[in-house]
């Protein structure tokens, strides 16, 4: 935690209170080196040649995506104006994927013209694309009716999910791809996220390599969608990457000893690369004292950081200016004219008015997903590397 002694953990509370004071709150303040390290961990978990494809909806910001394709990553878009986005960033057409679910068709053939992948998970959608394109190359997103992941509105990969083409579909499937002469080249499927647990991720996955295997003429690539679980609190489970890289390796090499052909691994990780790397600056504006509880005010709300309010989920804060103080047990609120509460109940070191309170594990579907609702603006973003914060959108 910043509030302990550590040279590093001063350093970077004074880096935070430092960007604080020059760029005022609220404010988003993303750690590179930890965006970096976080995708290390997972690279040298799978086997060479893995292919990671960011899902750049967790965090869209453009220099952090410019940052991931120097690193070599490729993205995983959702909508045309992320396409948008990440061909301004310099990615090439071949490393983008678009898997949007009930987007118009004109964004799949405006996908397609510029060479894009395309993830197609809907019947009308395929058959429609089919008719213009006979021939056409795609990837089939399949339903893998696994019930995973952190909150129910996370849980795409479950058999009543919109997300995917559904077992019941499958004989339509293989009508259409016939009929239209379609060019499976990709299977993909997406189990859901914020996933602790290792079993969810291999039974969903043994079921895309079952789905490889009946598409083995054609499938080059095999794309594990699912987001890796992080870590909200220190005593929070751990996910064990290193063994899902072990057990889909074996998964790779049976379907080889099967189909005599060897298919490439493809990841759409997100939170598990920018989470934990984002941090949420906030300045404490009032404090109301009651006699059952003290109310803590701060210059942001859902507007600025929905998860909370949208998936119950639980932050850490810490306080900045006043970290070696008495902790006490506080409720803290936004400013918005609306219920916008961030915990009910949290411990912090004394507060006073204009600490500048952290949010911890705030670098994934926070911005993203943020709005100007009664008319307040986003906050800027900075990026922190070696000590030194840089301004990257305001």
């Amino acid at each position: 935690m910043i509030s302990s002694h550590g040279p590093d953990e001063y350093r970077m509370r004074e880096s935070l209170l430092n960007a604080a004071g020059e760029f005022e709150t609220p404010l988003y303040v993303y750690d590179m080196h930890a965006i970096y390290s976080n995708l290390q961990n997972i690279r040298s978990a799978f086997s060479p040649g893995t292919q990671i494809h960011y899902a750049c909806k967790a965090l869209d910001n453009g220099h952090v995506l410019r940052q991931l394709r120097e690193w070599g990553c490729g993205i995983d878009a959702v909508s045309q104006e992320e396409l948008m986005i990440a061909l301004r960033c310099g990615f090439e057409p071949e490393d983008i994927n678009f898997t949007p679910s009930g987007a118009p068709l004109s964004e799949y053939l405006w996908a397609l013209e510029k060479r894009i992948n395309v993830h197609v998970d809907n019947l009308q959608i395929l058959e429609l694309l089919g008719q213009q394109k006979c021939g056409l190359q795609v990837s089939l997103r399949f339903n893998p009716q696994v019930r995973s992941g952190g909150h129910v509105h996370l849980q795409v990969g479950a058999d009543d999910s919109k997300f995917g083409l559904h077992a019941e579909e499958m004989d339509n499937v293989s009508k259409l791809v016939k009929k239209y002469h379609i060019d499976v080249r990709r299977i993909h499927v997406h189990v859901g996220s914020d996933i602790k647990t290792e079993e969810d991720f291999l039974l969903c996955w043994e079921k895309a390599f079952a789905l490889a295997e009946e598409y083995s003429e054609t499938v080059q690539i095999v794309d594990l969608g699912g987001g890796f679980g992080v870590q909200y609190f220190p005593d929070d489970p751990v996910l064990d990457i290193d063994r899902l890289g072990a057990e889909v390796n074996k998964l790779v090499e049976q379907h080889l000893q099967k189909t005599g052909k060897r298919v490439v691994l493809m990841l759409e990780p997100g939170k598990s690369i920018v989470g934990n790397a984002g941090y949420l600056l906030v300045e404490i504006t009032a404090i109301k004292k009651l006699k059952n509880s003290h109310i803590v005010y701060v210059n942001s709300g859902f507007n600025h950081m929905l998860r909370p309010m949208y998936y119950g989920a639980h932050h850490r804060f810490e306080n900045l200016s006043n970290p070696n103080a008495v902790k006490s047990t506080y409720k803290l609120v936004g400013y918005l004219c609306e219920t916008d509460t961030f915990s009910e109940s949290v411990e912090l070191p004394e507060v006073r008015r204009g600490d500048i309170l952290c949010m911890y594990n705030a670098g994934a579907y926070a911005m993203a997903m943020a709005s100007n609702y009664n008319s307040r603006r986003r906050p800027a973003e900075v990026a922190l590397m070696d000590g030194q914060v840089k301004l990257i959108r305001r």
